[in-house]
């Protein structure tokens, strides 16, 4: 590399090389952040989000040289500051990103969605290898963790989930794979018809194979590892067996249980009792459902014949969990959330199946009540399945995405919001509830007959407009 100066060759000194490299992959970077601002940010609280300034300061960005990585991160911190005013958009560098993917709901490294999710998430399009497929949009792999248990194992970018454990995964959820895959998911095969008997339960010794609820588990001592069998169908549209092995490892449990008694008003104006369970749940971690659906069964077992939902004070967690929280409580295909994104028709997840519980249901939040905990209120109160009472929630309804970026860096980016069923935004208001404090078994009754007796909730996304915001 050299420079022509009064026609004589001039070699560059050895800082001008590393700042040519330096500016090169500054100029890159800022190219890839504007281009992912470009194509996916949603300015959902219509703050004014400009693309034509957002290219200028792109170009202004560009005519400026680097002398190092970190004079290029603060341009791009400086263009996401100038051209965004969105709290929740951000530029993180390799580190931070990094341990961000090990926030993993697989425990192997994987990062699951849908075909839809893979598309907007990657920019990718799939190959249709399956041609027709059962119900659903099957399983995909987003992104796989460099030097992952799924990388060492073979998984790819592009995959395709068949099976685990040998169990289709067709009509199944992403989130539901991540946890047959970690072992957090609630399993459900001994209730359903199924031709293969239960695995026997047997008691681990030394060096020992045994298997528990279809999950082939060595023992080493007084360590063990899991050994997660699934089937991946390749972009190439090759099939292959491959095995996952991971570390057992234990997440503590965010559920606490408690069962009272409360007087009630009996038919003929008889004064009674009956026993209210109370589920507390503190934050959605990769366990929430199971634990949740472990401790209505506890309680209902013990007699309860009212349940109360404490999600006060939950910030939120893992929105995939709060789906299937809300789940337990909800079927006969109950709309869950309306989630819209830029440029796409509102979605809609549902609730196919019968619900676990149908006890009468008292929901508690308050103004830290957030996030996922907001989706599963809302969803509760607006199928009219739930009464709410305490105060306002926090009002976080901002979908972000965090995209990868060529050098190892992210970028945090809003990419959508969430709707309560009945078209209610969480975003900033938050969900105001029926009650300040418990209602009384009449108020309750009361609440729950005039929901139903309001407009309905959406009988589909499709029934509402598409969203109309800047950018």
């Amino acid at each position: 590399m050299g420079a022509l100066t009064g026609g004589v060759p001039q070699l560059l000194t050895g800082n001008e090389v590393a700042q040519d490299a330096s500016t090169s992959a500054a100029h890159a970077l800022i190219r890839e952040v504007w281009e992912v601002v470009d194509s996916y940010y949603l300015d959902a609280r219509a703050t004014g989000f400009d693309r034509q300034r957002w290219a200028e300061l792109r170009d202004v960005a560009l005519a400026v040289p680097y002398r190092d990585t970190a004079a290029g991160y603060r341009a791009v911190r400086d263009m996401l500051a100038r051209g965004l005013s969105d709290p929740y958009c951000r530029f993180i560098g390799p580190p931070e990103l990094e341990a961000m993917k090990k926030y993993d709901v697989s425990g192997v490294g994987l990062n699951l969605g849908t075909a839809s999710e893979y598309v907007v998430k990657t920019g990718n399009q799939l190959p249709d290898l399956r041609g027709e497929r059962g119900p659903g949009e099957g399983v995909f792999v987003v992104g796989v963790s460099k030097g992952s248990i799924a990388d060492v194992a073979g998984v790819r970018q592009g995959d395709e989930l068949l099976e685990i454990q040998g169990r289709s995964l067709d009509g199944s959820t992403p989130f539901r794979a991540a946890g047959l895959i970690s072992g957090s998911a609630e399993d459900t095969s001994s209730s359903s018809s199924s031709s293969s008997p239960p695995a026997p339960s047997s008691t681990d010794t030394d060096g020992a194979t045994t298997t528990t609820s279809g999950r082939q588990r060595r023992q080493k001592g007084p360590s063990s590892e899991d050994v997660v069998l699934i089937k991946v169908l390749h972009a190439s549209g090759k099939e292959e067996d491959l095995s996952l092995v991971r570390p057992r490892r234990t997440l503590p449990s965010a559920v606490s249980t408690s069962l009272t008694r409360s007087a009630v008003l009996l038919q003929g104006g008889v004064r009674g009792e009956e026993l209210v369970g109370t589920v507390r749940l503190a934050s959605f971690n990769a366990r929430a459902q199971a634990d949740v659906a472990a401790a209505i069964r506890q309680l209902e077992s013990a007699g309860a014949t009212r349940l109360v939902l404490d999600l006060r004070d939950n910030r939120g967690g893992l929105v995939t969990e709060g789906l299937e929280v809300a789940r337990l409580f909800l079927g006969g295909d109950d709309p869950i959330v309306i989630t819209e994104r830029r440029d796409a028709p509102p979605d809609t997840p549902r609730a196919p199946g019968p619900a676990l519980t149908s006890a009468p249901l008292l929901v508690l939040v308050n103004g830290h009540t957030a996030s996922a905990s907001e989706i599963v209120a809302g969803a509760l109160h607006d199928n009219c399945r739930a009464v709410l009472a305490g105060s306002r929630t926090y009002g976080k309804g901002l979908i972000q995405s965090v995209y990868e970026l060529s050098d190892g860096s992210g970028l945090v980016v809003t990419v959508g919001k969430y709707l309560t069923p009945r078209g209610t935004d969480i975003d900033r208001y938050g969900i105001k509830p029926d009650f300040n404090s418990v209602p009384s078994g009449t108020q309750y009754d009361s609440t729950i007959k005039a929901c139903k007796l309001a407009a309905p909730v959406l009988a589909s996304a499709t029934e509402m407009a598409p969203p109309v915001f800047g950018g």
